[in-house]
């Protein structure tokens, strides 16, 4: 919630942008609320504060091949837009046992140090960078291969 003062008191705006006069003092909690409804020249303006711009979310990752020794190869389409991709792999299908989790910037990985004779499921998903924050896209497919 903002505070900002008026010329009749003080104009508290909610998170949902619903203004409120008060007509106490500046400075003093006030008791009660009335929407604002008035817009004659006497009432104090509704006040708007200015929103967030919204970052699109990178698109979902596609074609994901994977090639599997005592290791696994992972590689997959670039998505136009992503700074960089996480990759999940683990050894049951809701990624709970054995998982490892890896981010890099290219389109393409490879997760050592697996057990052998061991299926590894992966999905992949791309992440975009803004305003010093991550923003993830949707995993993609789960793809599985058993290692070597």
């Amino acid at each position: 919630m903002a505070i900002f003062p008026a010329v009749t008191g003080v104009i508290w705006v909610s998170d949902n942008n619903q203004g409120y006069v008060f007509t106490q003092p500046s400075g003093t909690q006030p008791t009660s609320a009335a929407p604002v409804t008035n817009t004659s020249a006497t009432a104090a303006p509704k006040v708007t504060p200015p929103t967030a711009t919204t970052v699109p979310k990178p698109a979902k990752v596609k074609s994901i091949k994977l090639k599997a020794k005592k290791k696994l190869n992972v590689s997959w389409k670039k998505v136009s837009g992503a700074t960089g991709y996480e990759v999940k792999a683990a050894t049951n299908s809701k990624f709970t046992k054995g998982k490892k989790t890896v981010t890099v910037k290219k389109n393409k990985v490879i997760i050592k140090n697996l057990k052998p004779k061991q299926k590894y499921f992966v999905k992949v998903r791309a992440y975009k960078l803004a305003n010093g924050r991550k923003y993830f896209g949707k995993w993609s497919k789960v793809v599985k291969k058993k290692t070597k």
